[in-house]
């Protein structure tokens, strides 16, 4: 009888953590780069939005997965900017291009060189809204963390709930404008 429970008792957890493994080495198979593309229409005219989207200082007022930023010595003619999460992490964004008021690409420094990219924010004016699009072009360097991002985080999911928080943001200014 104890064998059989013991017998039936390991299988489970045999087959579990050889899923598990399996799902981590499919991190191999995977591309290390990938690119996604978000986009959503805001009620607010693109230069409200444009002012939202390049003020990089201000962002913790609106959009609270960053707790605070700074501002860092410029690469070249490029502005860099240090933005700590309320868990207390960091990132280094760099402004790569800025084209008033229709594009803004940043770029990621991360200092353990296990992801990086860019996010290419464009906004297209549409009467008295704006179609924000932003596209990432990112790479992950840590093949078992490939699957993880792709099937349970999801590329996209900062980039969704930085579009919802610029949406909220922009209304609430253009609304308190009276626009």
């Amino acid at each position: 009888m104890t064998i059989a429970i013991f017998k039936f008792g390991l299988y489970p957890v045999l087959v579990v953590t050889g899923l598990g493994l399996l799902f981590l080495a499919s991190g191999y198979a995977m591309p290390r780069d990938h690119q996604v593309r978000v986009s959503m229409r805001i009620p607010a005219p693109r230069s409200l939005v444009w002012v939202l989207v390049s003020d990089t200082q201000d962002m913790p007022a609106w959009f609270k997965e960053a707790a605070s930023v700074h501002r860092v010595p410029q690469e070249g003619d490029h502005e860099v900017w240090k933005v700590d999460d309320a868990a207390g992490n960091s990132l280094t964004y760099v402004t790569v291009r800025r084209e008033a008021p229709s594009l803004y690409i940043r770029a990621v420094r991360d200092p353990s060189g296990t992801f990086g990219g860019t996010w290419s924010i464009n906004l297209e004016a549409m009467g008295n809204e704006t179609q924000v699009s932003i596209e990432e072009k990112g790479w992950i360097a840590a093949a078992p963390f490939r699957p993880v991002q792709r099937f349970i985080l999801g590329y996209d999911t900062t980039m969704k709930r930085y579009l919802a928080a610029l949406s909220a943001a922009a209304s609430a200014r253009n609304n308190l404008h009276g626009s």
